[in-house]
Formats: C-alpha cells, sequence, structure tokens
C-alpha cells in the first residue's frame, strides 16, 4: 500500500530532481548526475534525499549529484564559523575577562567582573582573576557583567530537546567550566544502590541500581529537576556524565559563589545584562585580567572534537564585532554571514541560510555547491586545513571512520536523520605536494541510525577520492 510516508518521500525526492535539474539548466558544469550502486545502498535505507560534489581544490568539478538542492549542514557548518572567525577575529585573537573595581573613600565598595564571551573561561581562571580580592568583603555587589552579548542564551531555532543536553549548552557573554554539570554516579560499598551527586548543586530524582546488565543510565530535565534512572554495570566503580543547564544564570552565580567562598571573599552577587560603561569608565579602575588561548590554539582541538560552544561563542563574537546595531536575536548574524563571505571570499550564499555557528539548528541551510565553494576558500588558509580530523584520529568525530583513505582530513554533522561529511583528500603518497580534491557528501531523512549510513557515504568516497590529488603547479599553491 503506498502510505501518507511513500507519498512524502516522493516529494523530497522528486523536488532534489528538480532542483537539479534547474541547476543543469542555469549552470553547465554543475549538472545533473547519479551514481547507481550508491543510489541502490542509500534508498534501502528510505532517505529523503542525498547529494554530493567532489572536485580539486582549483575548481575542476569530477563528479557531482543534485548539488543545488538546500541540505541541512549540521556540523559542517563549524567550517564556514572558522573560516570567517581566522579572517575576522584573526587567528592570534585572545578573549579576556577583566576584573574592574570602584573604590569609595579609598576602599573597595563594588567590584565587575567583565566577560567578554570566552567560551573556554574555567573557573581556575576565575580563581587568579579574583585573587586580588582574596579575603575581603565587598560592602555593593560583585557585578556579572554579560553585556557583551546582547542575544538570548539559547538560539530561538534549535529544538526544544537539545536543550540542557551535553551538546547543546546555553552560551553567553559569560561561559565557566564549558557550562557542564558534572553529574557523579558512584556505587555504594555491599549494596546495590548509587549515590548520585552534580556539581551544579541541581535538585536530583534519582533511581541506579548496580547490575550485571550492561550500563545504562538516561538523565533528562524536567521542571529545573534533573533526573536519573538505569543501571550501572557491577564491574564499574563510578561513571561520570555532563549535561547542562537549562538556565545560565543560577549556574554562573553558582560558580562564582564557590570561587568566592575559596579565596574567602564575601559579598552579594548580581548579574546585569547591560551597562553604561562610559558612567562606569569614570568610577572605575582595571584590576586584572586573564585571557584565553589564541584563537588558532583553540580551532583544531574544537573543530576535531565538533564543539558547538566555541563555534557558536565565535559566531556571537563575530556578528557582535562587526553588527553597528545590537544583535538581539540569532537569527539576524544571517545576512551578515552572507555579507562577510562576499566581501572577503567572494562568495555568493544566496538563498542559504545561517542562524547559528555550530550548525545545530534544523533552519540552517546551504547548497553542497555552496559549501563547496566555502571549502575551495578554505584552501588557501592553512590554519583551516591544519584543523580537519585524520580517518581512525583520537578523540575526534572520525575516530572510527577508518573506511576513509589516509589522505582525508574532514569535518563531519550529524543531527538525527542527517550525516553529512566535507573536507578534502590528498595523494596518498604525495601528500603536500598533491593538489588536494574537496569533497561535499550528505544524506538527509533516512531511517535508522547513522551508523548505518556513514559506511556506504565512506566507501563511496573512498572509490570517488582513490588517488585523489595532482601534482600542484606554481599558480595552484597558496598561502594564508
Amino acid at each position: 500500500m503506498f502510505t501518507a510516508r511513500h507519498w512524502l518521500q516522493a516529494l523530497f525526492v522528486f523536488m532534489g530532481l528538480c532542483a537539479s535539474s534547474w541547476a543543469q539548466k542555469n549552470d553547465p558544469m554543475i549538472s545533473f548526475t547519479s551514481n547507481a550502486q550508491l543510489h541502490q545502498k542509500l534508498y534501502d535505507k528510505n532517505p529523503a534525499l542525498y547529494a554530493y560534489i567532489v572536485g580539486d581544490a582549483s575548481g575542476k568539478i569530477d563528479s557531482y549529484h543534485a548539488p543545488h538542492i538546500y541540505i541541512t549542514p549540521a556540523s559542517c557548518q563549524k567550517i564556514i564559523t572558522a573560516l570567517l572567525a581566522l579572517r575576522i577575529l584573526g587567528p592570534q585573537y585572545r578573549y579576556k575577562t577583566q576584573l574592574f573595581v570602584s573604590k569609595t573613600d579609598g576602599h573597595i565598595h563594588s567590584a565587575r567582573i567583565g566577560f567578554s564571551g570566552d567560551p573556554l573561561l574555567t573557573s581556575d581562571q576565575l580563581k587568579t582573576l579574583l585573587k586580588p580580592l582574596q579575603g575581603q568583603h565587598i560592602p555593593g555587589h560583585l557585578f556579572l557583567d554579560c553585556a557583551a552579548f546582547s542575544t538570548p542564551e539559547h538560539s530561538e531555532d534549535w529544538m526544544i530537546g537539545d536543550m540542557g543536553s551535553n551538546h547543546s549548552g546555553p552560551v553567553s557573554a559569560a561561559n565557566i567550566d564549558h557550562n557542564w554539570i558534572e553529574v557523579r554516579i558512584k556505587r555504594h560499598a555491599h549494596t546495590t544502590g548509587c549515590m548520585v551527586t552534580n556539581t551544579g548543586q541541581i535538585p536530583m530524582v534519582a533511581d541506579i541500581k548496580v547490575h550485571k546488565k550492561p550500563t545504562k543510565i538516561k538523565l533528562w530535565w524536567n521542571q529545573h529537576c534533573l533526573y536519573a534512572f538505569g543501571y550501572l554495570n557491577d564491574s564499574e566503580p563510578e561513571k561520570i556524565y555532563t549535561r547542562s543547564p537549562q538556565a545560565l544564570t543560577p549556574y554562573l552565580l553558582n560558580k562564582v559563589r564557590q570561587v568566592m567562598t575559596e579565596l574567602g571573599i564575601t559579598g552579594q552577587i548580581q548579574v546585569i545584562n547591560h551597562l553604561n560603561r562610559q558612567d562606569s569608565k569614570k568610577r572605575e579602575a582595571l584590576l586584572s585580567v586573564v585571557y584565553s588561548k589564541k584563537l588558532v590554539e583553540v580551532l583544531g582541538p574544537a573543530f576535531k572534537a565538533s564543539d558547538n560552544l566555541v563555534f557558536d561563542a565565535w559566531y556571537l563574537t563575530i556578528l557582535h564585532n562587526v553588527s553597528p546595531h545590537a544583535i538581539v536575536e540569532w537569527c539576524r548574524g544571517d545576512p551578515i554571514i552572507k555579507a562577510l563571505l562576499k566581501k572577503y571570499f567572494d562568495l555568493d550564499m544566496k538563498g542559504a541560510f545561517f542562524v547559528d555557528g555550530s550548525g545545530l539548528s534544523r533552519y540552517n541551510r546551504i547548497q553542497p555547491a555552496q559549501l563547496w565553494q566555502v571549502l575551495k576558500a578554505g584552501y588557501g588558509m592553512p590554519a583551516l586545513i591544519h584543523a580537519f580530523a585524520h580517518p581512525g584520529e583520537k578523540d575526534s568525530t572520525l575516530a572510527k571512520r577508518t573506511i576513509l583513505p589516509k589522505g582525508v582530513r574532514a569535518k563531519t554533522g550529524h543531527l538525527l536523520g542527517i550525516s553529512a561529511l566535507c573536507g578534502y583528500a590528498w595523494h596518498p603518497t604525495k601528500g603536500a605536494r598533491s593538489l588536494p580534491k574537496a569533497f561535499v557528501f550528505v544524506a538527509q531523512g533516512y531511517e535508522g541510525t547513522r551508523k548505518k549510513v556513514q559506511p556506504i557515504i565512506d566507501s563511496f568516497l573512498k572509490d570517488q577520492l582513490h588517488g585523489a590529488g595532482k601534482e600542484k603547479t606554481p599558480s595552484q599553491s597558496r598561502s594564508i
């Protein structure tokens, strides 16, 4: 029987074919082709669509399928954010978190921490920042100034189910310890029960038993209470999980209070999201400052681990740095990102839509052909090239993607029902002496898990990229 689901799948396929037909008429270089074997394997998984494009970094296209349909890039969006962060903020860019104080009769009356959006600020760095106030009482307030960003801490375009997970934390000018709450599950001695604690002083409801079954624990939020249920395998003494807070302000207040207690600092804390900076400059003096690592030092580890907080913080930092107007909604960054890509890389992103820097939102959209052009532009930036992971690389999203050729350097993108892979492939023996292939592949709307689709994608790309890379000519060599 031809059900509604089949009609919907047929509609998506028809839309993909129409988009590809349009591309053939309007761009003779990028037309529509199909690989029958790949087509059969992927459509066994019932995807709504798939698309790919492969070509060398100088601009010559080798193969393609539906490159002008709009797809959801997932974490491949981070390539765009990284490209612009390197160009707009610069490889040497560092966030700085500052401590200001105001005095009355020569004594400190109040203090203010000026947060700048550093996504990797730690409690230890905060302790270093507040060290000059050790053992003191602040009669006024210790203000946590989050005015550097005027956007909500969660994008309005994220799925509600993502919030509170360990991959979708709140993003603010103030971020401490990755905005993660650590949940520790430890077995009681000589019992089948477990003790469950967390670092955020969050109310918890837990029922976890020690069992011979493999460890299986589910964590979820319900009305600002964290629930934990499941089994801890009897061979494991403890297990540690991370979750993001549903609301950032209580989390920040708790983190700062902990540091103040360690340093013997007393006083009230208040979060502020706006400040008359001209007035504050008349009353305040800078007492201390801590700096983040350089952007180029953070890029590789964050890119390979697909760190959403880092890339969303960079996205908001870029927007707030270049826009003459207040950015109060994440989606207002779309025209700014497009304008920057056009200005600095001559990339036309007509029809695309960019609402965050991490790729978490399903509202993000781009054509594979446009994303391939981004890769072409990125080839001229060694700092970006070096950030891509290689197959089997430890602590990267390619750690288990060993089917791919050794010369591949790629970025993965995953959301439920979406699997994307973008990057470069060098000749296996010539390496950097060869001109790499640039490739984009996405499958979208398939059934089951990505584990069933990834081997199909990887095997196909292995065949497409076999012997990738030809000798460079002087005109093809690029440097930043």
